[in-house]
């Protein structure tokens, strides 16, 4: 799935952005620390990055989590990520949102700009009723 905003690419993985994913991470794993889960080594390798981007693959299948990348247009690299999860259908309709965007690429909106694109997808494409 890919969906484009005025300055950026929002798109879901596959394995062959497994690299783009490792050098994102590790690029980060430090400024994210204090907002991300303790993980050990084996989440930044290559073996736990395939088992996250083939999970990230099995819940957007079920819809139970969407969860876009974030690339400046032009460019090759992750920056970033968008995601809506714990997905609930029915009458409740809902989910949480959650973002996390690359520390050389603070204070410039593109977490504002790809928050806006995912909330419209929640509610236009999902017909989510609450975030």
């Amino acid at each position: 799935m890919i969906y484009e905003t005025d300055r950026l690419i929002l798109k879901t993985i596959n394995i062959d952005d497994l690299l783009n994913l490792q050098n994102y991470l590790n690029r980060n794993r430090e400024f994210l620390r204090e907002w991300e889960p303790s993980r050990n080594d084996s989440y930044y390798s290559l073996s736990g990055l395939k088992k996250l981007i083939n999970k990230e693959e099995d819940d957007f299948i079920e819809q139970s989590r969407i969860s876009l990348y974030i690339y400046i247009k032009g460019k090759e690299d992750i920056i970033g990520n968008v995601t809506i999860s714990n997905i609930v259908k029915g009458a409740f309709q809902s989910c949480f949102l959650g973002y996390k965007l690359d520390k050389d690429e603070i204070n410039q909106g593109y977490i504002t700009e790809a928050i806006k694109k995912i909330v419209e997808i929640a509610f236009n494409e999902l017909n989510l009723h609450r975030i």
